[in-house]
């Protein structure tokens, strides 16, 4: 699901329907040869400017097409298709860049006998670091606010000191986030002194902080309350964005001096940071389906649904936040 801006992304970790739909269908035959098909559907805005993508040509087929669901609102569908020779075959993620999500497929056999052959399917589907953000947010929102920011329009809702908290806390969340992708870029950086990221990320944070007080003091928190929603959201808009442009000063000041500081390198492997946490985000109201059809009888399920269309698991994006989700599935195939 698409987040539009820097302002109050954090409004929406609280638990909202899904958004975005992922069904996957693995037909595989009695060679192992696997055919793949991928679908994902959601509404336009979601899949035009959201981290779902599809796999890219000439491997696969893909397609586009939409749909009026039963409430009226229009859908889009995204499929592709590939023909594999067998799991080894298969990619380890369905998009590139930062942020994809990561799985592996496998099929072995495990054990054969005169008369079958019993073979393992398994599928883990890579866990998404999370547990960090969390803690954030829990420390920096509080509990009373928690429940009353559920959409970017509720800040300009709120009255009195609320406004003011409001801001305060987003602000606060907002920068530790920069702060943490900025340490990230920095430890992948291959710089020669470990000493100098260690000081460039500290740098940074003494300078939000610094930041922090003038712009906030209580004179400026306090004119808050005279603006009203769209003026109260560009306010917050303006306000990160020279919180980007302290952080990249502060970091410059420390590491530009040192011969293999990359400047170029940094900003990318941030972005990538900043990516990572976005899609993990995105993934949170999002639905997972499976679809296994095996050519043999299954001896073991794995918690799956037989239904017509075969082994059917399901998860949420949320079940992959700080850990794997793993399917298996035993099956057996008489010998020819």
């Amino acid at each position: 699901m698409t987040r539009t801006g820097l302002v109050l992304t954090f409004l929406l970790l609280a638990t909202l329907p899904g958004c975005l739909k992922r069904r996957e269908i693995l037909s595989i035959d009695a060679t192992g040869r696997i055919e793949v098909r991928h679908e994902i559907s959601g509404d336009r805005g979601d899949l035009d400017g959201g981290a779902a993508a599809l796999p890219a040509a000439p491997l696969w087929r893909t397609s586009r097409s939409e749909r009026r669901r039963d409430d009226g609102e229009e859908e889009v569908i995204l499929r592709a298709e590939a023909d594999f020779t067998g799991a080894e075959a298969l990619p380890g993620s369905f998009s590139t860049g930062a942020g994809a999500l990561r799985f592996e497929t496998s099929l072995v056999p495990t054990s054969e006998s005169r008369d079958r052959r019993v073979f393992l399917f398994r599928r883990r589907y890579r866990a998404r670091p999370w547990a960090d953000y969390a803690r954030l947010f829990r420390r920096l929102v509080p509990e009373d606010l928690r429940d009353r920011f559920r959409r970017p329009e509720d800040l300009g809702k709120l009255e009195g000191p609320d406004r003011e908290r409001g801001l305060q806390v987003l602000v606060d969340y907002e920068v530790a986030k920069m702060v943490r992708w900025t340490r990230e870029a920095l430890e992948r950086l291959p710089l020669h002194s470990a000493e100098v990221r260690i000081l460039a990320g500290d740098r940074a944070q003494e300078a939000l902080e610094a930041w922090r007080r003038r712009e906030l003091d209580p004179a400026a928190v306090a004119a808050l309350r005279a603006l009203d929603e769209g003026a109260m959201v560009a306010r917050c808009e303006t306000l990160l964005a020279a919180a980007e442009g302290v952080l990249r000063a502060a970091v410059a000041e420390v590491a530009a001096p040192h011969p293999d500081w990359d400047a170029a390198s940094f900003e990318r492997l941030r972005a990538e940071a900043k990516r990572d946490f976005e899609v993990t985000e995105d993934l949170q109201d999002e639905s997972f389906e499976l679809i296994l059809r095996l050519p043999g009888r299954v001896l073991s399920a794995g918690g799956g649904e037989a239904t017509d269309e075969g082994l059917v698991f399901r998860f949420e994006g949320r079940d992959l936040l700080d850990r794997d989700q793993l399917i298996e599935v035993l099956y057996e195939l008489p010998r020819p």
